[in-house]
């Protein structure tokens, strides 16, 4: 085991126990995956984007000297992904509506972009780790990867629990010879959990508009019901699971829960459980 600095919180980091099952279980979820997105073309695009609330990234540039930190991934999508509550990352978007970036988020009112050439390059490696939607009357499905630098602690992790893609030929985010290019479907929605620090303290922040509240709400479980993106559900299978929501609230942030409902718009962004959102604290980012 080894223990992973995160912000003023210590975070356990497993790095063994890796199982033959678990990498069978996530290759059949890959594969899951994969056949939902087949239909799906890609596009360029050109950065990572992350969003939360202007005072977030105040206090990293007063507090922390402008350095961005991994934090704990949270416990949500599906309850078998093996960086659940086991590994250190900040949560970024990759995924574009109409071309662009999207003008709002449900994660806060400000935006750092970050240049996928500055993290994305010959010493990354990129790894499969999750496939999930979220009850609700939308349909809209989320993977998500993790970007490394190879051979950190982080990537030894990944190297054992994950499935590693081949960064010139995956669906979801490639290394092309003009740039990189993400898959453009819109009913997947493409996430980035990347393990190392970034620093923000020159980088422009920008204002955008929010759903909801504009605030992380986490630990949100994947619907088990769905025969999308559960392994030995039947594919055709659309039924979806209730769930107690009030259990569901992580109020005090210490993990990187970028999740996403949806609900009405494009992304599922839409919160319709905003009446059941969390108090934010700006001592509670790390």
């Amino acid at each position: 085991m080894h223990r992973t600095g995160i912000g003023n919180h210590i975070a356990i980091m497993a790095v063994g126990g890796s199982t033959d099952a678990g990498k069978e279980y996530l290759q059949k979820l890959l594969d899951k995956a994969n056949d939902h997105s087949q239909s799906g073309i890609s596009e360029g695009v050109y950065y990572l984007y992350r969003n939360k609330p202007n005072s977030y990234f105040q206090d990293i540039k007063n507090k922390y000297n402008g350095i961005m930190k991994p934090r704990l991934k949270d416990n949500g999508g599906d309850p078998r992904c093996p960086i659940n509550n086991r590994l250190g990352g900040l949560f970024f978007g990759v995924t574009l509506q109409g071309g662009v970036i999207p003008e709002k988020s449900p994660f806060g009112n400000t935006r750092v972009k970050v240049p996928l050439s500055e993290v994305f390059h010959g010493s990354s490696n990129l790894y499969f780790a999750d496939f999930f939607c979220k009850p609700s009357p939308n349909r809209i499905h989320y993977v998500t990867l993790v970007l490394t630098k190879a051979d950190s602690e982080a990537d030894m992790f990944c190297k054992e629990n994950l499935i590693k893609l081949n960064v010139m030929n995956n669906l979801y985010l490639r290394k092309q010879s003009f740039g990189y290019s993400t898959l453009k479907q819109s009913k997947v929605f493409v996430d980035v959990f990347y393990t190392e620090d970034i620093d923000i303290s020159n980088r422009i922040l920008s204002s955008t508009g929010i759903y909801g509240r504009g605030q992380s709400v986490g630990g949100i479980p994947k619907a088990g019901g769905c025969g999308i993106c559960n392994v030995g559900v039947d594919p055709g299978r659309r039924y979806v699971h209730p769930v107690e929501y009030d259990d569901l609230f992580d109020d005090d942030d210490l993990s990187d829960d970028d999740v996403r409902f949806d609900y009405d718009d494009p992304f599922g962004y839409t919160n319709d459980y905003d009446d059941m959102g969390i108090s934010y604290d700006s001592d509670d980012y790390y």
